[in-house]
């Protein structure tokens, strides 16, 4: 599959992501590999367990659940789309609303991606996990 083929999966789903579409989930699970290797900056730290390491889709799943019952979306806007053979850099600013504290945390984001035939094999994502632990306590 082509880069710029990989690059516009990419964009639907982060379009899907930043509407609020409840298919957005199900739609990067029919993305990622069997195997995927999905990280985060955040590791699992106290208060942003959903950002523990995943290997394979039901993890992934698991990923995006952790997110939902402690997390609400306030906003998400894609910047950019940097695409070089299998590699993809997202770049986001997104705000998300603690569902236990209510308060707000906002937040530059970047999300990278490695692909091979048009499904993700790597994930990793960078925020600002310090003002993402503020926001749970």
């Amino acid at each position: 599959m082509s880069t710029d083929a990989d690059r516009e999966k990419l964009k639907r789903g982060y379009e899907m992501w930043a509407a609020g579409d409840p298919a957005a989930v199900e739609y990067f699970l029919d993305l990622v590999a069997d195997d995927v290797d999905w990280k985060s900056l955040g590791d699992g730290r106290p208060g942003m367990e959903f950002s523990r390491t995943r290997k394979g889709k039901g993890e992934v799943l698991g990923y995006f659940q952790d997110i939902a019952s402690k997390w609400k979306l306030v906003n998400y806007h894609v910047e950019a789309i940097v695409s070089e053979g299998d590699r993809h850099i997202v770049i986001c600013d997104c705000a998300w609303k603690h569902s236990d504290t209510g308060k707000v945390v906002e937040t530059p984001k970047i999300d990278t991606y490695r692909m091979k035939d048009g499904i993700i094999t790597e994930f990793r994502e960078y925020y600002d996990t310090a003002k993402t632990a503020e926001a749970t306590i």
